[in-house]
This record gives C-alpha cells, structure tokens and sequence, in this order.
C-alpha cells in the first residue's frame, strides 16, 4: 500500500454546504498520479447540522480516501487545527477553510512543487479571491500573482529577513510538513486565530517555504470567519501579531547577530502596532493585546512598558502617533 503523501486536512463547524463543495473539488481532481497517497480528513467541531451524515455519506462512497473525526467535546479553532494535523496520515497535510475550495489542477501544482524541492516545512499556495458563491474570481490571477514564477526561501530567517512579516493569513491553501508541525509547539498557540502562522514561523527554522504563483485556492470574500475578523477589528493587525510573535518566539534559538536584528525589527513594529490597538475598542482586543504582551517582552523588557504607557495616552494623541509611524513605516 502507497504511503500517504498529501492530507486534505478539513476543520469544520455547521458549514455542511461549503464543505460539500470544498469536497467535492478535491475529489473531481484524483488522479492515477495520487492513488493511494491523499486522504481527506474532516475533522467536525460538534457540528450541530447535518454535517455528519453528509460527510459519512461521502465516506462510504470513498473507505479508503476520506476519514471523519468528530469531536465529542467543542474544542474550538485553534484546538481543532492542531487536530486535524496531529491525526493526519500524510507526510503533509493541506490546510483548508471548510467554505473554500481548490481550482482545479491544485493537487497537481502542489505535487510538482513538491517533487521539486527538497526539505520542505511550509508551503504557501496561490490564492484567488472569489464572490460568495465561489462562481467568479474577483481579481485576475495572472495579475494578482507573480509571472515570474514560485520562490523559494531557505531555512532560518531567509523569509522572515527578505519580507519583513509573515503574511498568509488564510488557512486555505497552507501546506505543512506533519512532523516539524508536531515539534513547532502547537499548543503556545491555543485560542488564537492565527495558529497556523505561528507554527509555520518555527518550522521556518529547520525548514524551507515556497511560495506558489500558480493559483490553486479559491476563497470566498465573505463567511462566518471573515465576518467574525472584521467584526471584532483583529484582521488588520493580525500579520504585525504574528510576525511579532514569532521572531519573539525564535530569535533566542539564534546567534547574537540575529537576535539582535530580530529585536531591532520588533522595536520598529511594536509602537506602530500598539497604537493602532489604542485606536479600536472591544474585549477581544484587550485579551490578545495583553496575551501578546506577555510573549512580546517580560516584565523587566522596556519594551513592555512602553507598551503599557501608549495604552494610557489619549486617543488624539495616539492617533497623531499613529499617523507619524505610519508615514515612518512607509517612507
């Protein structure tokens, strides 16, 4: 029996239509090429619509393809991707949003690239903006990505130093090496939107990332989680948290040099970053702004309190501050 290259890996939550398609677009695609080595796991969050009987349905039509986990208890985002991941059987395990789909050819673009390359922790996939109904693309792939083809970064910082930030956010289209995943400290991350970012930012050190210019997700431009971001005013600086968070979380295993150019980089962004915070409002936002402070910096870090000053200062002023950093940042 083949060995298990590639997982579908699928966390989900009362979203049975989207995730029939979502399916749907995987299986339309099999080919003699994978026979054997893709599984699709769907791992339900205690669903509380039909979401079990569909995807049981689906699972007598494909034993040996699909596998169903549902779990007992609500364990929550965070929780549920580091359960899709921990029970996959594939070497890798491609992440997808349970109302997202693939394009067509997408598993072939990922096994090219993963032929292709050796030592692979993280790869990112194209991503193509859709409408709601994931019937038109909003953006013209060939514009939106570059022609010049994927690129590949090394292990350690060679991203993180080039781009300055961790940027995809979405979980679609995110492809992780299973066991550095199980070394990456998953559980640091529990109850945060962004689980799959950070995890990816420690893989990164022992592992390299390539980045596809060939569009192979479809991801709609509003949903549950879409709207969930945009309500509670986390999606605008969830990048400058994560990237944060992780240099934080990897520049002690580095030489001096380098944690020095980490701290450096930290210092630019945290002014910026707290003082957007200062301009919104929300409970939410008080929660992971105090979380990642304490994984920002520890109690004798100045950077800690000038954190906690910026938060006292009034709002006209933090807007002013912010406006200068933020023609800082850009000039």
């Amino acid at each position: 029996m083949s060995r298990i290259r590639v997982t579908v890996g699928i966390p989900t939550y009362n979203r049975v239509q989207e995730l029939s398609f979502l399916m749907d677009s995987v299986l339309s695609q099999m080919r003699d090429r994978f026979q054997g080595q893709i599984e699709i796991l769907v791992a339900d969050d205690m669903s509380t619509d039909t979401t079990r009987a569909v995807v049981q349905e689906y699972a007598d039509r494909y034993p040996d393809m699909i596998s169903y986990r549902y779990n007992e208890k609500n364990l929550g985002y965070s929780r549920n991707v580091d359960s899709v991941i921990c029970n996959a059987k594939g070497e890798f395990v491609l992440l997808m949003g349970d109302d997202d789909a693939l394009e067509e050819n997408a598993l072939s673009t990922l096994w090219d690239i993963l032929d292709s390359h050796d030592d692979l922790g993280v790869v990112i996939l194209g991503e193509t903006p859709y409408d709601p109904q994931l019937k038109a693309p909003l953006a013209d792939p060939e514009k939106q990505l570059n022609k010049a083809g994927g690129v590949l970064y090394r292990p350690g910082l060679d991203y993180v130093r080039e781009r300055r930030r961790f940027t995809p956010a979405l979980i679609s289209g995110c492809v992780l090496k299973r066991d550095a995943w199980l070394q990456s400290g998953a559980s640091d991350f529990y109850d945060t939107i962004s689980i799959h970012i950070l995890c990816a930012m420690r893989i990164l050190l022992t592992h390299a990332l390539y980045f596809s210019n060939v569009p192979a997700i479809k991801y709609r431009t509003s949903g549950v989680g879409g709207d969930v971001w945009t309500k509670d005013s986390i999606y605008p600086f969830a990048f400058d948290l994560g990237y944060l968070v992780g240099c934080r979380g990897i520049q002690a295993t580095y030489p001096a040099k380098l944690h020095r150019y980490l701290h450096r980089q930290a210092m630019r962004s945290i002014v910026y970053l707290i003082m957007r915070q200062k301009s919104t409002q929300g409970p939410i936002h008080v929660r992971l702004l105090r979380m990642r402070l304490q994984e920002l910096a520890d109690k004798r870090d100045p950077l800690t309190w000038l954190a906690f000053l910026l938060l006292r200062l009034p709002r006209w002023l933090i807007r002013i501050l912010m406006v200068l950093s933020m023609k800082a940042r850009h000039s």
